[in-house]
């Protein structure tokens, strides 16, 4: 989202990483 730019971060690595989403979040 490109109002919330940690938004596209998480997005894009539950995509690579799902594990790792919770620890961007």
């Amino acid at each position: 989202d490109l109002m919330n730019p940690q938004q596209s971060v998480a997005e894009i690595d539950t995509t690579v990483k799902p594990s790792q989403k919770n620890n961007v979040t």
